[in-house]
């Protein structure tokens, strides 16, 4: 009893000056966060994560400092209490806390809220730069109205001081009719961070959204992103790379929910992996019956560096019906000895070489970057990650 006392003058401290509803929810969210057990992230026979407690980064968690952010005057950016009142929408998009100990956890500690609205017919790019210096947990809702195209890109990067950091994340997207939403993110925390990425987005009819994601730092980091697509001509694009180096391990599931006909998915990952780190790539396609005219492709390829790296794919296709067209694929290789020789023969020397190689296996996703200091910070990690 003494410690859930404890959790809630917590929640309550983070939710100074918050309306009595969403205090209301935070203490709801506790009492199940409390009684949920810890996720298992195990996938099957010798396919797994190790096992993380975070409840010591809890007891000290605090309002997070202010981001750097800048918007576009056309879009809004408000805090979750500011949205509430007029988008009533924003209430209804936060987690459910009943579907596990992560989304509880969110409802209940979030110290960073964050609710972006691109208005109807509205073009706009937002720009987010977050520094890791203590406990995060963020909500980041974001609400396309018809019509709108935005653009989100967030850098994360870790405080120079050394030590185990902790952030978990919550991205809610409702893209609206006719929307387009491109949301780029990077993360790139010191190795001995656990980071987590939770993000669920609802398409409405020819709506288009594209998720990019770069995954360079942590120790551990899990990132699951579900995507429904919820009416006709709803589109979603879940494209990803990763370098892992050292002890490092990436968890990573992306999934698209075809409930609406003639809508279409495209999942691409690329991974590459140096020493003993790992990744585990999960991915799901699911057109439920009477969902027909339905496009949608899963691939992850991996480059390996070590005899050591491990890397585990788990696609998954769930059809009910014959009217679609669904495939996927996995390619795991090593850098090309021949490319290799060829490059050093021509007076390159051997690391720039590898360097280029690297590049080139990963330029699917950088040419979708389209931000000069993710595609610069994603060029130094090479350098970093090849250099120990």
């Amino acid at each position: 009893m003494g410690v859930l006392a404890g959790m809630k003058d917590i929640v309550r401290n983070i939710a100074k000056n918050e309306p009595e509803w969403l205090v209301a929810k935070r203490l709801q969210a506790l009492e199940l966060y409390q009684k949920q057990e810890m996720p298992r992230f195990v996938y099957g026979i010798g396919i797994f994560a190790s096992a993380i407690d975070f409840s010591s980064a809890l007891s000290s968690i605090h309002p997070a400092p202010d981001d750097e952010i800048m918007h576009d005057p056309s879009i809004k950016v408000l805090s979750l209490a500011e949205a509430s009142r007029t988008y009533p929408e924003a209430k209804g998009m936060l987690a459910d806390p009943t579907t596990g100990k992560f989304a509880s956890l969110h409802q209940a500690f979030f110290n960073n809220s964050l609710v972006i609205i691109a208005p109807k017919h509205v073009c706009g790019t937002v720009k987010i730069h977050t520094i890791l210096r203590q406990t995060r947990v963020d909500n980041i809702l974001v609400i396309a109205e018809e019509g709108s195209t935005l653009v989100i890109t967030m850098t994360e990067t870790a405080d120079s001081i050394q030590g185990k950091m902790f952030q978990s994340q919550q991205v809610q997207i409702l893209a609206k009719e006719k929307s387009t939403v491109t949301f780029i993110s990077s993360q790139d925390h010191n190795e001995e961070t656990y980071h987590f990425s939770n993000r669920y987005a609802s398409l409405g009819k020819d709506a288009a959204l594209t998720w990019v994601d770069l995954t360079l730092g942590s120790r551990f980091s899990q990132v699951n992103t579900t995507t429904t697509l919820d009416a006709e001509g709803a589109s979603c694009k879940n494209w990803g790379a990763c370098f892992g180096s050292n002890m490092q391990q990436f968890d990573i599931h992306a999934s698209a929910i075809h409930n609406a006909s003639h809508s279409s998915s495209d999942m691409l990952l690329k991974a590459v992996l140096d020493k003993q780190a790992k990744t585990i790539y999960r991915g799901l396609i699911r057109i439920p019956l009477g969902s027909s005219g339905c496009n949608g492709y899963q691939k992850d390829d991996t480059l390996l560096l070590s005899d050591k790296a491990e890397a585990d794919t788990l696609p998954d296709l769930e059809i009910s019906n014959n009217e679609v067209r669904c495939s996927h694929g996995a390619t795991i290789s090593n850098l090309n000895p021949e490319q290799l020789f060829y490059m050093t023969s021509r007076g390159m020397d051997e690391a720039a070489a590898k360097q280029m190689l690297i590049e080139g296996f990963l330029e699917p996703i950088i040419s979708k970057l389209k931000d000069e200091r993710m595609e610069n910070q994603l060029r130094q990690a090479i350098i970093q990650k090849m250099a120990t």
